[in-house]
């Protein structure tokens, strides 16, 4: 539902820019120093496109082939999107529909957080998790609480199956260069550095090449957001342990029950830092998928969202077997030589929380 708000507002957006800049060719960006982080492949020349006539779709001929840009050339484009993420795209998505020649700026692979590390694989492991978890407490209301390792293993094999297998469908129907490219949309890999409001430089040092591109309208920026400051200046000792992140723990969790074949499922101790909406979220659902989890929070649960909201939750949570840590901070972590145990501090408690692995999320 969210998404489908974000997205619907992101068209209002760019139509209503669309409208003015078919008019007006100018477009400011401030500061002009602004840089992102972005990856590359071959580029079509700018398309000749006049102004706006009506909502015609933009059809590039097929005899334009994709050529690749040598170092220091320079295309035009109409409109440039920097981010290839939900907003990115739909940016140049719509603006394609308006016969603008469009060219899309992306770090890592078109998709953005939404299809790789948020919506996609949280709310399939979500589903499989109610699942689960539906599925043992029948076991116990019928007298039969033991858990079939073996079962278990094979069903969380199924869930990271189904989360690739979701992950590449959505990219390959909708993100991918060849999608992108029968759309009218060029898709550019590398680093961009701006030179001006409508012009950018963008590298890749993996091929070492460098071109230049030109915004004859201008340029959208959707790069989405990242936290401001490390993790590591935060715990001590962060950087001595493997700890998993929103971004990896859809394919470390699921390596971690693979590369321990010995130690049952159940057995297993997930530490989670932070009580916003992500580290509530994968609580709950590695919880439900039989793992012993603590959730500590520096705050109450969801500490943006109103009290009653917070208290409730964690009731839940606390009736789901979750232990939830409120109002601390982790002070520093360690790892054990002997068993890889980690050991958790808080600053305000001589308790120590230990763990198979530790995980943060906001």
């Amino acid at each position: 539902m969210f998404a489908m708000i974000r997205r619907g507002l992101v068209y209002i957006c760019v139509a209503c820019w669309l409208s003015v800049i078919c008019r007006i060719d100018a477009f400011v960006i401030s500061p002009t120093s602004l840089s992102t982080n972005c990856v590359t492949s071959s580029l079509h020349p700018s398309t000749k496109t006049s102004h706006m006539k009506g909502w015609k779709i933009n059809r590039r001929s097929k005899k334009n082939k994709p050529v690749s840009l040598k170092a220091s050339t320079s295309t035009t484009y109409d409109l440039i999107v920097i981010g290839g993420g939900s907003a990115g795209l739909t940016a140049a998505k719509f603006a394609a529909t308006f016969d603008k020649s469009v060219c899309l700026v992306e770090a890592n692979k078109v998709g953005g957080d939404c299809t790789w590390s948020g919506c996609v694989p949280s709310k399939t492991l979500l589903s499989a998790a109610k699942r689960a978890y539906t599925w043992q407490q029948m076991n116990d209301s019928y007298g039969n609480s033991k858990i079939d390792d073996t079962a278990l293993r094979r069903m969380l094999q199924d869930v990271k199956k189904d989360i690739d297998e979701k992950r590449n469908r959505i990219y390959e129907e909708d993100d991918s260069p060849k999608v992108l490219q029968s759309l009218g949309i060029d898709l550019a890999q590398g680093k961009a550095t701006f030179r001006d409001e409508k012009t950018i430089d963008v590298s890749n040092d993996l091929n070492d090449t460098s071109f230049q591109l030109n915004a004859k309208y201008g340029i959208v920026i959707a790069t989405g957001a990242a936290s401001p400051r490390d993790p590591k200046l935060d715990i001590k000792g962060l950087e001595t342990v493997p700890y998993w992140t929103y971004e990896n723990v859809w394919n470390e969790f699921f390596l971690s029950i693979d590369q321990n074949p010995t130690q049952q499922v159940t057995s297993k101790r997930i530490v989670i830092v932070g009580g916003g909406p992500i580290g509530c979220e994968l609580s709950q659902a590695i919880s439900k998928l039989g793992c012993s989890v603590t959730l500590i929070s520096s705050n109450r649960l969801l500490p943006t969202e109103e009290v009653e909201a917070s208290t409730e939750l964690q009731e839940v949570f606390e009736k789901e077997g979750i232990q939830v840590i409120c109002n601390q901070r982790v002070e520093s972590v360690s790892k054990s030589d002997d068993d890889g145990l980690i050991s958790v501090a808080l600053t305000d408690s001589e308790d120590t929380i230990v763990g198979d692995h530790i995980s943060g999320h906001r």
